[in-house]
């Protein structure tokens, strides 16, 4: 159908706004992502449309800034876009909507500064990667508004905050994981307007999204006579994605005549290549909340999503989305006061042991925060005497994932120094442990006060205790056969530990410390994508090779893994690595002489060098092994080592991982645990799909984390029942049946029963 146009404006514009405050220019500009930087958006795990959605409709138009729970427009300080985006407009409405909160209040915001100021190099002269504030969003945690100062930009860009409590209430405020979705094709937009309209589960209210794209002054309006004329529209973006920016809402009937041909038109090939999709359609877009310069509310074409950057479009196609957890209470956490001249030098780092006479943990925590960042200034910015010191609160519950309840621990907090100009002194003025499980706090001290930081060493504290806590226990059996082309619907049942549950399908891998070393790599190995002698299922996708990395990495994602704004080298790596589909055996800043031996069922790659000598293998059954032949980490060496989905929350850590200790002749198995295809599970335990094919006792894992974090798994069969029809048409002499042809159609019908 064609539409004639009764008004065209055709100017088109742009405007690359520099400058966000008052400094100076050429310190404080919007960057374009780099090459590198773009290709690590990339790494987040898709959110695809389910299949029940696949014929589902949706309305012509949702506008998600009339809620509740929107927090309303805003003008971000500074360049702090990123975080405006992901934190300010949509971690503070998604997590508004679950605990069904008014977002005009400040006590339900989101400061955009809390997450923005550990990466802004310290002083706010660039961009901050919104990657870097979902680990904190994960990791942290996020203090609402009244807490941090009562503004998004409380205390400046130097300002890391200070206060045991104002840390702990920021713990309550989380993520648990985050997705992207390709809106590259008519499907992709599909599945981001399901999210939109209803999360892709059903809800009253939909979601917010986020994505990067080249900042735009809008010069346009949309045309006289259609809907919402007059109002700002984007038609094109810049080729220098540099900008965080908001997506509110859509709306099928907005219109543009890109082509000017004086019609309104999805269905003509306008770029001239044949193919007809979203890169010609002139009608649709989706709603946008832009917070940089003057802030706005606007449009976007849906044909901006579709196309290159380089044509037009927004960053590789991707839209980001979160999900926030309802309710979470720390059970155990670290209250530590730190005195120290230069917060750039030092990270933080918590582990546990079971060895009450241990000197060092055997399980390791790191965090997001304190981690060689924020310039060459005091822990809570400037030069002052008062900002050399600052109280943090950690949550350390996941380290009580390694026991049982009852058992006797040794709790570790180590400062990390990396210093080698002796530019920085402080020390460990006092650390606690702080126990939550009776609903009431119950602190133990360490007896060590005032204990100085080792010059360019670990220095470390501990304190004993043996935590009681409650774990939360799956009791659903059994799963009913499920009927063979037949919705199929079970609620998930658990009881114990503290509610409410949420759900999901385990994919971590199973962990075990292994028998022996693995065969020895001699043979050199160099190259960009290294293809494998088998095909290697990995979180449930098949790869027929991988991405070397010579500092310690495979990934299955792409070339690079420094992340967008990412001005950080030493903390880049740790952040980098939940982001990515990857293994790590050592990543690490350093790069080493890499080797590698293969069989027909293995391949068996080691990385070697400045004190390092570690191996990895990747077996057939997509089983994942990582040895320490000997390894003696030093301060400037932040590393991880493990196996990671890239969503932020599958992932598992070797015991070793980040830790300074000397290790040699240890290494650990990793088992992996297939996703099922066919089934989906929400976060309430509501497990449903349409088998289209027998299955006979095929494992579910089920994994269930309670409101303080305590999980449990459990593995449960699920077959299928009813009649599976399956058939088969034979032609005389090609594949084509031709008109009053005869044919042969072979018919088998199975009982699944």
């Amino acid at each position: 159908m064609r539409i004639s146009v009764i008004f065209v404006a055709l100017i088109i514009s742009s405007s690359l706004l520099y400058s966000q405050k008052d400094v100076n220019p050429e310190q404080l500009t919007l960057k374009s992502l780099t090459h590198k930087e773009q290709i690590e958006l990339a790494s987040l795990p898709e959110l695809k449309l389910p299949v029940s959605y696949k014929n589902k409709s949706v309305p012509y138009e949702v506008d998600n800034t009339i809620q509740t729970c929107y927090s309303g427009l805003f003008q971000q300080s500074g360049l702090c876009c990123g975080q405006a985006a992901c934190v300010g407009n949509g971690f503070t409405y998604e997590i508004n909507i679950i605990r069904e909160l008014d977002g005009s209040l400040t006590e339900n915001k989101y400061p955009t500064h809390f997450t923005w100021n550990w990466e802004n190099g310290g002083n706010g002269y660039h961009g901050a990667s919104y990657y870097h504030s979902l680990a904190v969003l994960k990791i942290v945690g996020n203090p609402n508004m009244v807490t941090d100062g009562g503004t998004h930009d409380y205390g400046g860009d130097q300002r890391f905050m200070s206060g045991y409590d104002e840390y702990y209430e920021g713990m309550h405020n989380r993520i648990s994981k985050a997705y992207a979705i390709n809106c590259s094709t008519e499907e992709g937009i599909m599945t981001l307007k399901h999210w939109l309209n209803d999360h892709l589960d059903g809800s009253d209210i939909g979601g917010m999204a986020f994505f990067y794209s080249q900042y735009q002054s809008p010069t346009n309006t949309l045309p006289f006579g259609t809907e919402h004329a007059g109002e700002k529209v984007i038609i094109s973006w810049g080729a220098s994605p540099n900008h965080g920016i908001t997506i509110t809402g859509y709306n099928d009937s907005i219109r543009w005549d890109f082509n000017g041909d004086g019609y309104y038109t999805n269905d003509i090939d306008i770029t001239g290549d044949g193919i007809v999709d979203p890169r010609d359609w002139e009608i649709g877009g989706f709603k946008m909340n832009n917070t940089y310069g003057t802030p706005y509310d606007g449009w976007m074409m849906y044909r901006t999503l579709a196309l290159a950057s380089n044509e037009g479009g927004i960053w590789n196609h991707t839209a980001n989305v979160l999900y926030p957890i309802k309710e979470y209470s720390p059970l155990l956490t670290y209250k530590v006061n730190l005195y120290y001249s230069n917060r750039q030098r030092i990270k933080i780092m918590a582990g546990v042991s079971s060895n009450l006479t241990a000197t060092e943990p055997d399980y390791y925590m790191s965090f997001p925060i304190v981690d060689y960042q924020g310039g060459e200034q005091s822990m809570q910015g400037g030069t002052e005497e008062d900002a050399k010191y600052i109280e943090l609160g950690l949550d350390v519950s996941p380290l009580l994932h390694h026991f049982n309840s009852g058992t006797p621990l040794k709790f570790f907090f180590q400062v990390l120094e990396n210093d080698d100009d002796s530019w920085g002194s402080g020390e460990i003025q006092s650390f606690s442990l702080i126990d939550y499980y009776t609903g009431s706090p119950v602190e133990y001290a360490c007896s060590e006060s005032n204990v100085s930081i080792v010059q360019n060493g670990v220095t470390t504290v501990s304190v004993e205790h043996t935590p009681v806590f409650d774990s939360p226990e799956i009791t659903t059996a059994t799963l009913p056969n499920a009927n063979v082309y037949h919705d199929y619907e079970y609620q998930m049942e658990a009881t114990g530990g503290t509610s409410p549950y949420r759900w999901e399908f385990d994919m971590d891998y199973s962990m075990s410390e292994m028998a022996g070393a693995l065969p020895a790599a001699t043979t050199n190995l160099s190259g960009t994508y290294i293809d494998l002698p088998f095909e290697f299922e990995f979180y449930g996708e098949t790869y027929t090779g991988f991405y070397l990395k010579t500092n310690g990495l495979i990934d299955f994602t792409g070339e690079s893994y420094s992340l967008p704004y990412n001005n950080n080298s030493w903390s880049a790596n740790s952040v980098s690595f939940l982001h990515r589909k990857s293994i790590a055996a050592f990543f690490s800043n350093t790069t080493f002489n890499v080797y590698y031996t293969s069989g027909a069922d293995y391949y068996v790659i080691r990385w070697e060098g400045s004190g390092i000598d570690v191996s990895m293998q990747l077996e057939s059954d997509g089983t994942v092994s990582i040895y320490y032949n000997d390894i003696t980490p030093t301060n400037d060496q932040v590393w991880s080592s493990g196996v990671s989905y890239g969503d932020l929350l599958n992932y598992t850590y070797t015991p070793q991982s980040g830790g300074m200790e000397s290790i040699s002749g240890i290494g650990y198995e990793f088992v992996p645990m297939t996703p099922p295809e066919i089934f989906t599970l929400s976060e309430d335990g509501l497990l449903t799909g349409t088998p289209t094919d027998e299955i006979l006792a095929y494992p579910l894992n089920f994994k269930v984390t309670d409101a303080k974090g305590m999980v449990d798994k459990k593995t449960i069969p699920i077959s299928t029942e009813g009649l599976i029809i399956d058939y088969e048409i034979v032609t005389s002499n090609n594949d084509q049946i031709e008109w009053g042809e005869n044919v042969d159609v072979n018919l088998t019908v199975r009982n699944a029963t």
